[in-house]
């Protein structure tokens, strides 16, 4: 007898110890599951971000040295019969020269203007684009999962023997069927039930 009872006893602890490490790895799965749709979220909402943009200011400053433009005689604007008028101008992205004369043999008079385009303010806008992985969540498809287990039924003082199967179904439905046996008496019972 007591042969039996310390081989119910090795029977039922393998049965507790596989049925804690299922229940451990189902729990496993579970929070995978929703710390991997969490990662998704988080990746999601990086790509549909706005990128950044880097602003870049840079100034132009005068050159020192003088730069003469190639003579070019303008054309004269008679103003009556003893003066002319002359209008020239030298214009770039820098600064802006202006000369007007009025000549009647000799300069009678000149005006010079000038308007200054430095500094300039230069800006580069550089737009910066990551690329982010993007996860595409598959499917999880759930498979059959089939457990076993060993029972000690205990009744009026008297300890039985007994053996349970289940089955999980893809639809997390749960079909099975125990054995035991106390006092010589055998009981079967089926169940059915939903996996939560």
């Amino acid at each position: 007898m007591k042969k039996t009872l310390n081989i119910v006893v090795i029977l039922i602890l393998i049965a507790l110890i596989a049925t804690v490490f299922i229940s451990a790895r189902n729990i496993g799965y579970k929070k995978a599951e929703s710390k991997y749709e969490s990662m998704i979220d988080s990746i999601n909402a990086i790509a549909a971000a706005i990128p950044d943009t880097i602003w870049q200011y840079d100034t132009i400053h005068p050159d020192p040295v003088i730069k003469w433009r190639d003579p070019k005689t303008p054309d004269p604007v008679p103003v009556d019969s003893a003066r002319n008028f002359y209008s020239d101008s030298l214009v770039n992205d820098q600064l802006a020269i202006y000369i007007e004369d009025t000549i009647s043999g000799t300069l009678l008079n000149r005006q010079i203007g000038y308007k200054l385009f430095v500094p300039l303010q230069v800006t580069n806008t550089i737009t910066v684009t990551e690329k982010v992985p993007v996860i595409v969540k598959q499917p999880y498809e759930r498979q059959r999962e089939l457990y076993g287990g060993m029972l000690m039924p205990y009744n009026n003082g008297k300890v039985g023997f007994g053996l349970s199967a289940d089955m999980i179904t893809k639809k997390q439905k749960i079909v099975g069927v125990q054995y035991m046996t106390i006092d010589s008496r055998s009981i079967v019972v089926g169940k059915i039930g939903l996996n939560f």
